[in-house]
């Protein structure tokens, strides 16, 4: 377990914090890492060609990176109780990663997506809010069946919640209103996905498409 003492101001690194090993905590205590918005920079990167395994990363601010928290090829992790913002791409981003647990974050103000998994399944989200995303709170890209429960992806300058080719995912109790064109949207073949008690209300165009 690794825990941040100090803020990290307008750093210039590619990685600021750069994870390669299975079992790691690393508790940002409620300290920032803070970028400069460089290209193709990360605040903190979890990836190893090989698998990793149970990397939490909790309690931490990341702002003015390109993606704010990156996990590639990592497995039973948790992103817990992080305010991820005003990251040029995205906050919180997993690629090819399954059975994590993401819980209790905040992710505003990115300037593509809010929380984006791709090609990755079996994921938890709960109780994240991913508001005022220059495009999309919440999506999942050819990532199925993962859950979605009491997010809430609200005044997104585009979509709430977005799936594309993404199956057997449960949405439940998500919150999603406000978004200037769809609350709620599953496109390109995204199959046998289950919608339940979901809220979209007040979005500019649709509150729930399916296409």
């Amino acid at each position: 377990e690794y825990v941040l003492i100090a803020n990290i101001t307008n750093s210039n690194a590619t990685n600021c914090i750069q994870i390669t090993s299975s079992n790691v905590t690393f508790d940002g205590a409620g300290y920032t890492i803070d970028g400069i918005d460089g290209p193709i920079t990360y605040g903190v990167y979890v990836y190893k060609p090989s698998t990793l395994n149970n990397v939490t990363i909790k309690n931490l601010e990341v702002s003015d990176w390109y993606f704010g928290m990156w996990y590639e090829n990592a497995q039973n992790g948790s992103i817990v109780n992080n305010i991820v913002s005003l990251n040029t791409h995205t906050g919180i981003y997993l690629q090819s990663s399954g059975s994590n647990t993401l819980s209790n974050n905040t992710a505003f103000l990115n300037g593509f997506y809010g929380i984006y998994l791709s090609s990755s399944g079996s994921n938890i989200l709960n109780n994240n809010i991913a508001d005022m995303n220059i495009n999309t709170g919440i999506s999942l890209q050819s990532s199925n069946n993962n859950i979605l429960d009491s997010n809430s992806a609200s005044f997104n300058s585009y979509v709430g919640i977005l799936l594309l080719s993404s199956n057997n995912n449960t949405l439940n109790n998500n919150t999603a209103y406000s978004n200037d064109e769809v609350g709620i949207w599953l496109i390109l073949s995204s199959n046998n996905n289950t919608l339940i008690n979901n809220t979209a209300t007040f979005n500019g165009r649709y509150g729930i498409l399916l296409q």
